[in-house]
């Protein structure tokens, strides 16, 4: 492989920041929502990003820079039982639907359009998981607590970052195991013990 600083177009003594943001202008230049053409091109850069934001957070002063991966575009995540997807499925809004019922016709809580270089390399998902939470100024003993109003509780969204295997087939359902969210955040309540993830590819038929 080239070296990652000449494939980057960088200095080696380039700080993690001018790192990040030479790979924000490559990727508006080849990545294959604009051009489907540069695949293998994109696919070397993401990889000497890969490295090198890796070998910048050896250093002790960054230390948290190798959670700064490449993920998916929020447009391209579609949370099945939202309103909008309801409603695009013709179904009329009614009592006697119930959460489960929904699922059962959309069969993944989930779907992520991804591209196949993207699950290879591991781009990360960030999931907006829906939470509730014990009440931080009054732990839930204050009926006038102006945090909560005296509901004991305030809800709030969650960004979970998730990668799907490698592995994953098109439109292959994923289950995901919430247990290492709420041992993260042990004061959530999260009533789903997992979460399934619909994979389509947006590139299969390429393949």
């Amino acid at each position: 492989m080239k070296d990652p600083y000449e494939i980057l177009g960088l200095d080696p003594t380039a700080d993690i920041d001018t790192i990040k943001k030479r790979f924000r202008e490559l990727s508006k230049k080849y990545h294959p929502d604009k051009n489907p053409t540069a695949q293998e091109i994109y696919k070397e850069i993401v990889i000497a990003y890969r490295l090198l934001i890796s070998e910048k957070a050896l250093s002790p002063a960054n230390r948290h820079a190798s959670r700064s991966l490449p993920t998916i575009p929020p447009e391209r995540i579609h949370y099945n039982l939202s309103l909008i997807n309801i409603l695009s499925e013709g179904f009329k809004i009614s009592r006697d639907f119930s959460t489960e019922d929904y699922l059962d016709h959309f069969q993944a809580d989930i779907t992520v359009e991804l591209y196949k270089l993207e699950l290879v390399l591991g781009y990360q998902i960030p999931l907006m998981i829906p939470t509730r939470q014990l009440c931080p100024v009054c732990e839930g003993h204050n009926e006038h607590c102006y945090r909560c109003q005296g509901k004991g509780f305030v809800t709030s969204t969650l960004t979970w970052p998730i990668t799907l295997p490698s592995t994953t087939r098109p439109e292959e359902i994923v289950e995901i195991d919430l247990t290492p969210l709420k041992q993260a955040y042990p004061t959530l309540h999260i009533k789903r013990q997992s979460l399934r993830i619909r994979c389509q590819l947006l590139d299969h038929d390429k393949l």
